[in-house]
């Protein structure tokens, strides 16, 4: 009988010594996951982004340049 007793007592305070490290090993692994979501998130959304840089085209000028003696209208077109 108390060797028994020794016994559970024993296993009690491995137990007890044994659960902080067991408890930073879990929580060192959740923060890994986390990380390794975030990470993966992170590249989801950089490979759904798409960059097109953006270059007007020249517009077409309905005159010529030069000097006018009189009003004129100028009419500007463009694809863009």
């Amino acid at each position: 009988m108390r060797e028994q007793l020794f016994l559970v007592l024993a296993l009690s305070l491995l137990f007890a010594a044994f659960a902080p490290a067991q408890d930073a090993a879990q929580q060192a692994a959740q923060a890994a996951q986390q990380a390794a979501r975030q990470a993966q998130q992170n590249a989801i959304n950089s490979t759904n982004t798409v960059y097109v840089p953006f270059t007007a085209l020249k517009p077409s000028i309905s005159l010529k340049s030069g000097n006018y003696s009189s009003p004129v209208t100028v009419r500007l077109k463009a694809l863009t």
